[in-house]
């Protein structure tokens, strides 16, 4: 079971930034449960914490873990939203990851040296392994050492 770290973090409401929970009891759910139930919660250490947990003075949530990585908190009147750096830094890691294989999937297998990719139609990712046209001037040396089947034109 993965366990999410969330720091101290002070309790501050989201609509109002003024309005800071002072030694109140916070409960911790998760933010797509509209009962807002409590969720388990493990301290730094590993030691099972209660849930609601109090605030300090200052209003600030103690540190805690959590299986999931994004929590809402809530002392009835006021509420918040905490995200977990592990949690968020997972989701990028899956998003870069997600963005490299998506770029990497429309590009055809194959190909030969001197090839290019070409696109096939105006269709996104539509494309093939060709070999390139090269256009010279009308007075231009005709090249030479080109893969087979590179189409030279020369211009008028």
């Amino acid at each position: 079971m993965t366990l999410y770290p969330f720091e101290m973090q002070i309790a501050v409401d989201a609509n109002n930034p003024d309005t800071v929970v002072q030694e109140g009891n916070v409960t911790i759910s998760d933010p797509n449960d509209p009962s807002a139930n409590p969720i388990p919660l493990v301290s730094p250490g590993g030691v099972t914490m209660a849930n609601p947990i109090q605030t300090s003075r200052q209003g600030f949530i103690p540190a805690f873990q959590a299986t999931i990585p994004h929590i809402r908190w809530s002392d009835g009147t006021y509420a918040g939203f905490l995200s977990s750096y592990k949690g968020l830094l997972e989701e990028a890691q899956a998003a870069r990851l997600a963005a490299e294989t998506a770029a990497v999937a429309n590009i055809p297998t194959g190909g030969e040296v001197g090839q290019s990719l070409m696109k096939a139609s105006l269709t996104n990712g539509h494309t093939y392994w060709g070999n390139p046209i090269i256009i010279i001037g009308p007075t231009d040396e005709w090249p030479t050492g080109l893969p087979e089947g590179t189409l030279v034109v020369r211009t008028a």
